[in-house]
């Protein structure tokens, strides 16, 4: 089963409808080009802007003084899986607007009609991502199955939502995001617990929800995947020769 579409014009309640039961959808054309550009523009600039003070940092070129210090050892500290994924972190890092507010308040008013309830910018959950890029790591590397509610962290935060937005076409020769069609409201009825493993292996999600519930995002620049904190996903695994990417994934809150 694919995950539902819907154009820029869709029905608020329709979408809301089909995310609270699958637990993801995809919304066409969800952002401006104007937006989108400035997505792309952000990504590129972060990115290089912490590749070289990285080098700085490795070099020990890099003065204690330097503002973008403590950022450009946490962003080093994110190179998790493979080292082939990396996260930087723009809030305050004087990279941007606080919060990511250049970004994530255009993109809360462009998502806002497309939900019935109110929602909130989350900034300190949103991150801009690149896959594929260090020249010793495996780009088959990906992320592993996992929920948001537990490997973010926000179960506190009440109803939480991603929307991921790839800065290029994604799901052919750029890993794309894949989720598992219903599994939010299963584990939305199962308790988080930050200090215990919460990542179900290949074969238990193929056993309990099904191949044909797990789908993958075939994504145009400006569309979105739209997807609960609870849903079930992992990056879409791929050849060593796929392209490498860059997104941003951008949480918000149903407001109370």
């Amino acid at each position: 089963m694919p995950i539902a579409e819907f154009p820029t014009l869709a029905a608020a309640e329709k979408v809301w409808n089909s995310l609270s039961e699958d637990g993801a959808v995809i919304l066409r054309a969800a952002i401006t080009t104007e937006l989108l550009g400035r997505l792309q523009l952000y990504c590129k600039a972060a990115f290089a802007i912490m590749d070289i003070k990285s080098n700085e940092l490795d070099e020990g070129r890099s003065p204690a003084s330097d503002h973008l210090r403590p950022y450009v050892e946490t962003y080093k500290g994110l190179q998790y899986v493979a080292d082939d994924v990396l996260s930087t972190i723009l809030s305050n890092a004087g990279l941007a607007n606080p919060g990511l507010s250049a970004i994530g308040e255009p993109l809360l008013k462009s998502l806002q009609p497309f939900f019935p309830v109110s929602l909130d910018f989350v900034p300190n959950k949103s991150v801009l991502r690149r896959q594929g890029v260090r020249d010793d790591a495996q780009k088959t590397a990906y992320v592993v199955w996992h929920r948001d509610a537990h490997a973010v962290q926000t179960v506190e935060l009440g109803d939480v939502f991603n929307c991921w937005v790839p800065c290029e076409q994604v799901g052919i020769d750029r890993a794309s995001l894949q989720v598992v069609i219903g599994s939010n409201r299963i584990m939305k009825r199962r308790p988080v617990n930050y200090s215990s493993y919460d990542n179900p292996q290949d074969e238990e999600v193929h056993y309990e929800y099904g191949s044909e519930r797990i789908c993958t995002a075939f994504l145009n620049p400006g569309d979105a995947l739209i997807f609960s904190d609870h849903t079930i996903h992992r990056t879409q695994p791929m050849s060593d020769d796929a392209l490498t990417r860059m997104s941003g994934e951008f949480r918000f809150r149903i407001r109370n």
